[in-house]
């Protein structure tokens, strides 16, 4: 199974490539290294940074953890007349649509749009605008299984054990 960042990843892609017509089905999980003009305008969905917040009465790393990702949605476009209105355009679809982010199997407890960035870029090739959107993602993952080792059950979803706890965390039971 993905670790909890990566479905959140391809959730975001996944509802973005239904929410935004301009850019249709190129909404990408992850950074590419190369987009063509005919890829163009694209979405990149991507994360850099995680902050975690441990509950200060579990010294022993058994009750959940909650995190707070960093979630990225990039837009970028041919940098022509027009295109900070066009990257806007753009941008007020994704930020129409993130609201709606869920993951199956996962209890997002906030989806917070924090700001945006943009930007004009001329690499010798072709010009290009882009335009990234910050979003704060807080969910949470189980805690280590009693016996189990914080490498595994701490930060993913997938360790022996913590199968039943992600469920109930993740589903809101109790």
């Amino acid at each position: 199974m993905m670790h909890p960042r990566a479905r959140i990843r391809h959730a975001a892609a996944a509802l973005l490539k239904g929410g935004v017509p301009e850019v249709g089905d190129r909404v990408h999980p992850g950074r590419l290294s190369r987009l063509d003009e005919e890829d163009l305008p694209a979405i990149l969905v991507y994360t850099r940074s995680e902050d975690v917040e441990r509950d200060p009465g579990d010294p022993d790393g058994y009750a959940p953890t909650r995190r707070r990702l960093a979630l990225y949605i990039e837009i970028v476009a041919m940098a022509r007349e027009g295109v900070d209105d066009r990257l806007d355009t753009i941008a007020g679809a994704v930020e129409a649509a993130m609201p709606g982010l869920t993951v199956d199997g996962m209890r997002l407890d906030r989806v917070d749009y924090e700001g945006m960035e943009t930007g004009i870029e001329i690499d010798g090739r072709m010009p290009i605008g882009a335009q990234r959107l910050d979003y704060a993602v807080t969910y949470l993952t189980p805690g280590r299984p009693p016996g189990g080792d914080l490498s595994a059950g701490g930060t993913d979803d997938t360790a022996p054990g913590a199968g039943a706890i992600h469920d109930v965390l993740c589903l809101g039971g109790s």
